[in-house]
């Protein structure tokens, strides 16, 4: 059965599947659960296995269960950003960590967003060398694909905000924002999708 959950699961090296246990053990065993339980998180980072009499019905409707939970946990993220005020949300999304270096005993505060690690998380870009780099290329290209896509209208709507923002106040660099977005959307979409207006409040951008 093991071979099964495959077909759902990235391929991840032996050293790739320890690092990934060290690196959630702490998350595995919180008791206050996410939308994943206990048993899901450590299927996922392979420290349970499927019994012997599991069925491919029980494992497809695992997954199932998962990508369900997971868009209804996105939809919910969502409606916590529209409902809670600025000071909730700063909680949520900008996370302070106390650290001390062990060789000097110095202590200082980290500054963490946990949303950028999910990103980073959903987009990988893995360091390729060796001669396995271009097999391990042609996969990462197809797994670029899609990403492309989330890519594109994820930055170019925080460019759009950075534009209008007013943090950027010159034409040069509302030019360098603009070029930013025509660039990536033109590359991405294969067409010029945005256009530069002016009116007499300014310069604004047309979506076509």
């Amino acid at each position: 059965m093991e071979t099964k959950s495959r077909d759902y699961l990235r391929y991840l090296k032996d050293k790739e599947i320890q690092n990934l246990k060290a690196r959630y053990a702490n998350h595995v065993k919180i008791s206050r659960s996410g939308f994943l339980n206990t048993n899901q998180k450590e299927k996922l980072l392979r420290i349970t296995k499927w019994g012997r009499n599991s069925t491919n019905q029980e494992i497809q409707k695992f997954f199932y269960d998962i990508r369900e939970q997971t868009a209804a946990a996105i939809r919910d993220f969502q409606l916590l950003c529209e409902v809670l005020n600025d000071d909730q949300l700063e909680k949520i999304f900008l996370q302070k960590r106390k650290v001390t270096i062990k060789e000097t005993k110095e202590k200082f505060t980290r500054t963490e967003y946990p949303i950028t690690k999910l990103i980073k998380s959903l987009i990988p870009y893995p360091i390729l060398i060796g001669a396995t780099a271009h097999q391990e290329m042609e996969k990462i290209e197809k797994e670029q694909h899609w990403r492309k896509y989330i890519l594109e209208d994820l930055v170019i709507e925080c460019l759009l905000w950075y534009y209008n923002s007013g943090l950027f106040e010159t034409d040069a660099e509302q030019d360098i924002i603009f070029g930013a977005i025509d660039a990536i959307s033109v590359k991405v979409l294969g067409e010029k999708r945005y256009h530069k207006t002016y009116d007499s409040f300014g310069q604004g951008i047309m979506i076509s």
